[in-house]
C-alpha cells in the first residue's frame, strides 16, 4: 500500500495525488480508511473540496471514488512517452464554500 501526500494548491482545494493498494490487499477496506484520513485532514484545513485524477481506464478506481461520493468534473491529458493518456478529474465536496 502506498499513499503520497496531498497537495494544497490554494485555500479552496486539496489535491490527492495517489493512493495505491497492492492487489493482494484490495477488498479489505484499506483504500476507504486511507481516504477517510485524507478527507479528515482536508476538513481540518477548511477546504471546501478534495480533488483527484483517475486514469480513464481504471474502472475499479472510478467505481470506488464514485461509490464514496466523488463526482467527475472534467478530464486532463498527460503524456506517456509519445502516447497521450486521459485522466478523469473527480471532486468530493466537504460541505464548505470558498
Amino acid at each position: 500500500m502506498r499513499m503520497s501526500s496531498c497537495a494544497w494548491p490554494d485555500e479552496r482545494s486539496a489535491l490527492l495525488k495517489r493512493i495505491y493498494v497492492d492487489a493482494a490487499w484490495r477488498g479489505r477496506g484499506l483504500a476507504g480508511g486511507l481516504l477517510d484520513a485524507v478527507v479528515g485532514e482536508a476538513g481540518k484545513r477548511g477546504v471546501p473540496h478534495l480533488e483527484l485524477t483517475v486514469f480513464e481506464r481504471n474502472n475499479r478506481a472510478l467505481a470506488f471514488y464514485t461509490r464514496v461520493g466523488f463526482a467527475a468534473i472534467g478530464s486532463t491529458t498527460f503524456m506517456v512517452g509519445e502516447d497521450p493518456q486521459t485522466d478523469v478529474v473527480m471532486q468530493f465536496g466537504l460541505g464548505r464554500t470558498a
